[in-house]
C-alpha cells in the first residue's frame, strides 16, 4: 500500500503559544483558516508517496543521520507569503538561517536520493505554514505586518519527526509514525 510522508521537526509548545499569541495579535481576520496548532511543524524533507515497506529502511537510515546531531536551538525570523501567480497562498514564519539545519536537511536529501528519491529541485527555505489561502486575500493588507521581528521566540530541536500525511475532504490529516532523538 502506497502512503504520503514526509521529515519534519515538531516545536516545542512554548514557542508556538508565543507564535500564535503574535500572530493573532497582528492578523485578526476571523475568516481566514489558520492551520491547527497539531499540525504546525518544520519541514525537513517532503517525500511524497511511497511503498508503505520502504518505511523500515527509511527509519534506519534516518536514525544513522540523526546520531551525526546533537541537539540544537532555531529562532523564527519573520512573517512572509509564499506566492502563486503572483497571489498569496501561503502565510508562513520564517526560520532564522542556521547552518546545523541546512547540513541536516542537505544530509537527509542526499540519503533519500541514494535510494532513488528525486532531490528537491528549490532551494531549502524553512518555515512554519501557518495559513493556506484558500480564496484571494488581497483585501488583508497583510504585507504591512509581514516585518515583524519574531527573532526572540527560541526553539530546542531534539530530534526528527517521519509523518504519514493522508488527503481528506476537511484537509490534510498528519499522523507521526517515528520521532527519532539527535544524539
Amino acid at each position: 500500500m502506497k502512503i504520503r510522508i514526509f521529515i519534519a521537526i515538531k516545536i516545542e509548545d512554548l514557542a508556538l503559544e508565543k507564535l500564535i499569541k503574535i500572530k493573532n495579535e497582528l492578523f485578526q481576520n476571523r475568516e481566514l483558516n489558520w492551520e491547527p496548532k497539531d499540525k504546525l511543524h518544520i519541514t525537513l524533507n517532503f517525500i511524497g508517496e511511497v511503498d508503505e515497506e520502504v518505511i523500515p529502511n527509511l527509519i534506519t537510515r534516518l536514525k544513522k543521520v540523526a546520531n551525526n546531531y546533537s541537539p540544537f536551538v532555531l529562532n523564527f525570523s519573520k512573517f512572509g507569503l509564499f506566492k502563486r501567480k503572483g497571489i498569496p497562498s501561503i502565510l508562513w514564519a520564517g526560520i532564522e538561517e542556521n547552518e546545523t539545519l541546512s547540513n541536516l536537511h542537505f544530509e537527509i536529501d542526499s540519503i533519500l536520493s541514494n535510494i532513488g528519491f528525486v532531490k528537491e529541485s528549490r532551494n531549502y527555505r524553512p518555515h512554519l505554514t501557518l495559513i493556506r489561502f484558500k480564496k484571494n486575500i488581497q483585501n488583508y493588507n497583510f504585507e504591512s505586518k509581514l516585518e515583524k521581528n519574531i527573532s526572540d521566540i527560541k526553539f530546542k530541536i531534539n530530534g526528527i519527526s517521519f509523518f504519514k500525511s493522508e488527503l481528506k475532504n476537511s484537509g490534510s490529516v498528519y499522523t507521526e509514525i517515528k520521532y527519532i532523538k539527535l544524539k
